[in-house]
């Protein structure tokens, strides 16, 4: 198989047509793979790929592209990558993998600390070397869905198990949108259901899924925090719309 997305040209004519599907030049992507691709990023000039996949014998999950060859990001991670965002100068990335792997062997060990060797959890970070653990209280999540990020802050959300650092309240296990400033991790609000993307907008945080309501408040699908005076996201603040 090839990998499964489809690579666009926009024309350079500067009487660009109106019709925007007239200045586009569709293209198959001639990066062998078998699986499933579920995100997308740009980092240091490079294409990043994440998902569910195998690509070029040992890579598996998350590949980057210099636009001639595919290349492993250390030695992949254990799970689907669902989302990335580039944050504080690094590539951040979440799914459902509990392990990201700068050394998978004995032969491949090298120069890699015995600490780095596994970086555990479902959200971690890549500087275009090695993979490292976030800063902070990460959230112990059972799966990451969305990832945003701002100048400032680093959104994610997903399913958080019982028990983590940063729960729920009393360690239980549910689905939330979480926020940090770079060092602390906070619940921003809990879902009824699963939140599958995040973005900003005219000053908002807007969340979407298959959620009826967030932190109690009815948001059928769609909920928004407003920032509070301080520049800051208030928890509990959602509000939403069905």
């Amino acid at each position: 198989g090839v990998l499964g997305v489809a690579i666009s040209t926009i024309s350079q004519d500067s009487n660009v047509s109106a019709n925007v599907a007239e200045s586009l030049s569709l293209q198959q992507s001639d990066i062998a793979f078998s699986g499933s691709v579920l995100a997308l990023a740009t980092f240091q000039g490079y294409l990043y790929a994440g998902g569910a996949f195998r690509a070029a014998g040992s890579v598996r999950n998350i590949l980057v592209w210099d636009g001639v060859r595919v290349s492993d990001v250390g030695y992949g991670v254990d799970g689907a990558v669902v989302a990335m965002v580039m944050y504080a100068g690094r590539l951040v990335v979440g799914g459902s993998f509990n392990r990201a792997y700068n050394a998978r062997s004995a032969a491949s060990f090298g120069a890699v600390a015995s600490s780095q060797r596994v970086v555990r959890g479902s959200i971690v970070s890549w500087d275009g070397a090695i993979w490292a653990k976030m800063n902070g209280n990460v959230p112990d999540f059972g799966r990451v869905s969305a990832l945003h990020a701002t100048e400032r802050f680093l959104y994610g959300a997903g399913r958080i198990r019982g028990g983590s650092t940063t729960n729920l309240g009393g360690g239980r296990e549910g689905d939330a949108v979480i926020v940090c400033n770079g060092t602390v991790w906070t619940v921003l609000g809990t879902a009824d259901g699963p939140v599958h993307t995040l973005a900003s907008f005219d000053g908002a945080l807007y969340a979407g899924g298959s959620f009826s309501t967030l932190s109690g408040v009815v948001a059928t699908g769609l909920a928004v925090w407003e920032t509070t005076s301080s520049g800051e996201r208030g928890s509990g603040s959602g509000s939403g719309s069905g």
